[in-house]
Protein backbone atom coordinates (compact mmCIF):
# COMPACT_ATOMS: atom_id res chain seq x y z
CA UNK A 1 0.00 0.00 0.00
CA UNK A 2 1.66 3.43 -0.90
CA UNK A 3 1.85 5.32 2.35
CA UNK A 4 -0.70 7.69 3.14
CA UNK A 5 0.74 10.47 5.42
CA UNK A 6 -3.05 11.82 6.41
CA UNK A 7 -3.63 8.96 7.43
CA UNK A 8 -0.92 8.59 9.86
CA UNK A 9 -1.57 12.24 10.93
CA UNK A 10 -5.07 11.18 12.12
CA UNK A 11 -3.99 8.00 13.82
CA UNK A 12 -1.06 10.37 15.37
CA UNK A 13 -3.89 12.73 16.94
CA UNK A 14 -6.16 9.70 18.15
CA UNK A 15 -3.66 8.33 20.12
CA UNK A 16 -2.43 11.36 21.81
CA UNK A 17 -5.96 12.04 22.82
CA UNK A 18 -6.06 8.58 24.31
CA UNK A 19 -2.53 9.07 25.99
CA UNK A 20 -4.42 12.43 27.51
CA UNK A 21 -7.43 10.65 28.43
CA UNK A 22 -6.01 7.76 30.54
CA UNK A 23 -4.01 10.47 32.51
CA UNK A 24 -7.58 12.50 32.98
CA UNK A 25 -9.27 9.14 34.03
CA UNK A 26 -6.01 8.12 36.18
CA UNK A 27 -5.64 11.53 38.02
CA UNK A 28 -8.04 13.96 37.18
CA UNK A 29 -11.41 11.59 37.22
CA UNK A 30 -14.24 14.40 37.50
CA UNK A 31 -13.20 15.76 34.00
CA UNK A 32 -14.46 12.65 32.50
CA UNK A 33 -16.77 11.30 35.00
CA UNK A 34 -18.37 14.66 35.94
CA UNK A 35 -18.80 13.51 39.47
CA UNK A 36 -18.44 15.75 42.72
CA UNK A 37 -16.69 13.48 44.61
CA UNK A 38 -13.73 13.06 42.15
CA UNK A 39 -12.99 17.17 42.48
CA UNK A 40 -9.03 17.74 42.42
CA UNK A 41 -9.05 21.15 41.87
CA UNK A 42 -10.04 24.18 44.39
CA UNK A 43 -12.68 25.88 41.79
CA UNK A 44 -14.15 23.01 40.50
CA UNK A 45 -13.20 23.77 36.86
CA UNK A 46 -13.53 19.74 36.00
CA UNK A 47 -16.92 19.75 36.65
CA UNK A 48 -17.87 23.07 34.31
CA UNK A 49 -15.24 21.70 31.32
CA UNK A 50 -17.04 17.82 31.70
CA UNK A 51 -20.15 19.09 31.01
CA UNK A 52 -19.20 21.21 27.74
CA UNK A 53 -18.08 20.14 23.87
CA UNK A 54 -14.54 20.50 25.14
CA UNK A 55 -14.76 16.83 26.49
CA UNK A 56 -14.64 15.47 23.16
CA UNK A 57 -10.55 16.91 23.47
CA UNK A 58 -9.72 14.07 25.69
CA UNK A 59 -13.12 11.41 24.84
CA UNK A 60 -10.64 8.17 24.58
CA UNK A 61 -13.52 6.14 23.14
CA UNK A 62 -14.28 8.54 20.08
CA UNK A 63 -10.68 8.26 19.40
CA UNK A 64 -10.77 4.51 19.41
CA UNK A 65 -13.72 4.49 17.09
CA UNK A 66 -11.21 6.78 14.65
CA UNK A 67 -8.75 4.20 15.12
CA UNK A 68 -11.79 1.44 13.96
CA UNK A 69 -12.90 3.42 11.16
CA UNK A 70 -8.60 3.32 9.92
CA UNK A 71 -8.43 -0.11 10.67
CA UNK A 72 -11.68 -1.01 8.10
CA UNK A 73 -10.11 1.77 5.56
CA UNK A 74 -6.84 0.75 5.44
CA UNK A 75 -7.37 -2.96 5.56
CA UNK A 76 -9.80 -2.95 2.39
CA UNK A 77 -7.42 -0.19 0.37
CA UNK A 78 -5.97 -2.74 -1.85
CA UNK A 79 -9.08 -4.33 -2.61
CA UNK A 80 -10.91 -1.23 -4.01
CA UNK A 81 -7.76 0.51 -5.45
CA UNK A 82 -6.26 -2.13 -7.55
CA UNK A 83 -8.71 -5.29 -7.27
CA UNK A 84 -6.39 -6.97 -5.23
CA UNK A 85 -8.55 -9.74 -4.14
CA UNK A 86 -4.57 -11.95 -2.69
CA UNK A 87 -4.11 -9.18 -0.54
CA UNK A 88 -7.45 -9.67 1.31
CA UNK A 89 -7.20 -13.02 1.83
CA UNK A 90 -3.58 -12.82 2.82
CA UNK A 91 -4.27 -10.53 5.59
CA UNK A 92 -7.13 -12.09 6.60
CA UNK A 93 -4.56 -15.52 6.85
CA UNK A 94 -2.02 -13.33 8.35
CA UNK A 95 -3.89 -11.36 10.97
CA UNK A 96 -4.04 -13.52 13.67
CA UNK A 97 -0.23 -13.64 13.51
CA UNK A 98 0.01 -9.70 13.03
CA UNK A 99 -1.63 -8.77 16.21
CA UNK A 100 -0.32 -12.10 18.96
CA UNK A 101 3.17 -11.62 19.46
CA UNK A 102 2.72 -7.50 20.75
CA UNK A 103 -0.24 -8.56 22.36
CA UNK A 104 1.78 -11.26 24.29
CA UNK A 105 4.86 -9.22 24.75
CA UNK A 106 2.68 -6.63 26.53
CA UNK A 107 1.31 -8.94 28.68
CA UNK A 108 4.74 -10.83 29.57
CA UNK A 109 5.79 -7.35 30.50
CA UNK A 110 2.91 -6.67 32.70
CA UNK A 111 3.89 -10.69 34.60
CA UNK A 112 7.00 -9.16 35.28
CA UNK A 113 5.96 -5.93 36.47
CA UNK A 114 3.08 -7.79 38.44
CA UNK A 115 5.72 -10.30 39.94
CA UNK A 116 8.30 -7.75 40.94
CA UNK A 117 5.34 -5.99 42.96
CA UNK A 118 5.74 -2.88 40.50
CA UNK A 119 2.49 -1.57 39.91
CA UNK A 120 1.45 1.28 42.66
CA UNK A 121 -1.68 1.97 40.70
CA UNK A 122 -3.97 0.83 43.46
CA UNK A 123 -2.19 3.32 46.34
CA UNK A 124 -2.22 5.97 43.63
CA UNK A 125 -6.04 6.01 42.90
CA UNK A 126 -6.43 6.14 47.16
CA UNK A 127 -4.84 9.95 46.61
CA UNK A 128 -6.50 10.60 42.99
CA UNK A 129 -9.92 8.99 43.84
CA UNK A 130 -10.61 7.03 40.55
CA UNK A 131 -11.94 3.97 40.54
CA UNK A 132 -10.91 3.33 37.45
CA UNK A 133 -7.18 3.43 38.77
CA UNK A 134 -7.66 1.27 41.55
CA UNK A 135 -9.36 -1.76 39.49
CA UNK A 136 -6.35 -3.44 38.21
CA UNK A 137 -4.03 -5.53 38.84
CA UNK A 138 -6.15 -6.47 42.55
CA UNK A 139 -5.11 -10.33 41.42
CA UNK A 140 -2.09 -12.61 42.17
CA UNK A 141 -0.13 -13.68 38.33
CA UNK A 142 0.03 -17.42 37.41
CA UNK A 143 2.66 -17.45 34.19
CA UNK A 144 0.69 -20.26 32.62
CA UNK A 145 -2.69 -17.92 32.85
CA UNK A 146 -0.65 -15.09 31.78
CA UNK A 147 0.70 -17.36 28.35
CA UNK A 148 -3.49 -18.36 27.71
CA UNK A 149 -4.34 -14.94 28.14
CA UNK A 150 -1.62 -13.23 25.42
CA UNK A 151 -1.89 -16.37 22.83
CA UNK A 152 -6.01 -16.75 23.13
CA UNK A 153 -7.48 -14.66 26.00
CA UNK A 154 -7.24 -11.02 24.47
CA UNK A 155 -8.03 -11.61 20.71
CA UNK A 156 -10.68 -14.41 21.14
CA UNK A 157 -12.72 -13.81 24.68
CA UNK A 158 -11.17 -10.07 25.68
CA UNK A 159 -9.90 -11.24 28.64
CA UNK A 160 -7.55 -8.21 29.24
CA UNK A 161 -6.68 -8.67 32.99
CA UNK A 162 -2.99 -8.18 32.30
CA UNK A 163 -3.12 -5.46 29.80
CA UNK A 164 -6.88 -3.81 30.46
CA UNK A 165 -5.46 -1.28 27.52
CA UNK A 166 -5.77 -4.39 25.26
CA UNK A 167 -9.64 -4.65 24.83
CA UNK A 168 -9.37 -3.03 21.71
CA UNK A 169 -7.77 -6.04 20.33
CA UNK A 170 -10.95 -7.96 20.69
CA UNK A 171 -12.77 -5.58 18.60
CA UNK A 172 -9.67 -5.16 16.03
CA UNK A 173 -9.41 -8.56 15.33
CA UNK A 174 -12.68 -9.70 14.72
CA UNK A 175 -13.74 -6.61 12.87
CA UNK A 176 -10.78 -6.95 10.60
CA UNK A 177 -12.18 -10.28 10.19
CA UNK A 178 -15.32 -8.68 9.12
CA UNK A 179 -14.73 -6.33 7.04
CA UNK A 180 -11.97 -9.12 4.81
CA UNK A 181 -14.92 -11.33 4.71
CA UNK A 182 -17.62 -8.99 3.80
CA UNK A 183 -15.17 -7.54 1.01
CA UNK A 184 -14.45 -10.66 -0.51
CA UNK A 185 -18.17 -12.13 -0.55
CA UNK A 186 -19.54 -8.63 -1.98
CA UNK A 187 -16.89 -6.60 -2.82
CA UNK A 188 -17.24 -7.22 -6.48
CA UNK A 189 -21.07 -6.88 -6.60
CA UNK A 190 -22.86 -3.82 -8.17
CA UNK A 191 -25.37 -3.78 -5.53
CA UNK A 192 -23.14 -3.66 -3.05
CA UNK A 193 -23.99 -0.26 -1.04
CA UNK A 194 -27.24 -2.27 -0.22
CA UNK A 195 -25.22 -4.53 2.02
CA UNK A 196 -23.63 -1.96 3.43
CA UNK A 197 -26.81 -0.51 4.63
CA UNK A 198 -27.98 -3.53 6.03
CA UNK A 199 -24.77 -3.93 7.65
CA UNK A 200 -24.74 -0.63 9.02
CA UNK A 201 -28.08 -1.46 10.97
CA UNK A 202 -26.61 -5.06 12.41
CA UNK A 203 -23.81 -3.48 13.81
CA UNK A 204 -25.24 -0.02 14.71
CA UNK A 205 -25.21 -0.58 18.26
CA UNK A 206 -21.88 -2.14 18.30
CA UNK A 207 -18.05 -1.50 18.35
CA UNK A 208 -18.22 -2.67 14.71
CA UNK A 209 -20.06 -0.06 13.24
CA UNK A 210 -16.92 1.99 12.16
CA UNK A 211 -15.23 -1.08 10.68
CA UNK A 212 -18.36 -1.12 8.59
CA UNK A 213 -17.93 2.86 7.76
CA UNK A 214 -14.51 2.55 6.88
CA UNK A 215 -15.07 0.07 4.31
CA UNK A 216 -17.75 1.97 2.76
CA UNK A 217 -15.32 5.16 2.54
CA UNK A 218 -12.00 3.12 1.30
CA UNK A 219 -14.88 2.05 -1.22
CA UNK A 220 -16.35 5.35 -2.03
CA UNK A 221 -12.46 6.84 -1.82
CA UNK A 222 -10.48 4.44 -3.75
CA UNK A 223 -13.20 3.55 -6.69
CA UNK A 224 -14.58 6.65 -6.98
CA UNK A 225 -18.59 5.50 -7.09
Amino acid sequence: MQKEKYLDGIRGVAAFIVVIYHYISAFYPALYYGSINNVRTGSGVELIIASTPLNLLYDGDVSVCIFFILSGYVLTYKFFKYNDTSAIISTGIRRYFRLMPPVLFSVFIAYILMKLQLFYNVKASEITTSFWLGSFYNFSPNILEMFKHGVWGVLFRQSVIYNPTLWTMYYEFYGSLIVLSFVLLIGKSRNRHIFYIVALFITIHTKFLPFIFGLILSDLYNTKQ
